[in-house]
């Protein structure tokens, strides 16, 4: 990963799900994905991330009933609050 890059994940979809494969491509090329995966398991990837900083569903900081895109991006709303 660049050097630039602050610690953290970078999910990038797996291009071949993808609709256009050419940013994930790039991200992938560029070394910026610490995780690539389909649209649908990225919202496990970002729970498991919350679970190991100590949130967890059920204690009301990670929603459980909530699919897809919408899931993931609740998640980044809720972790990245100005």
């Amino acid at each position: 990963m660049p050097s630039s890059v602050p610690a953290g994940i970078t999910l990038v979809q797996e291009p071949s799900t993808a609709k256009y494969d050419g940013m994930p491509s790039s991200a992938i090329q560029a070394g910026y994905a610490t995780h690539i995966a389909t649209a649908d398991n990225m919202p496990e990837i970002l729970l498991s991330g919350a679970r190991a900083r100590g949130h967890s569903p059920g204690n009301g900081t990670c929603p459980t009933t909530v699919s897809g895109m919408s899931r993931i991006l609740m998640l980044l709303r809720q972790y990245h609050r100005p």
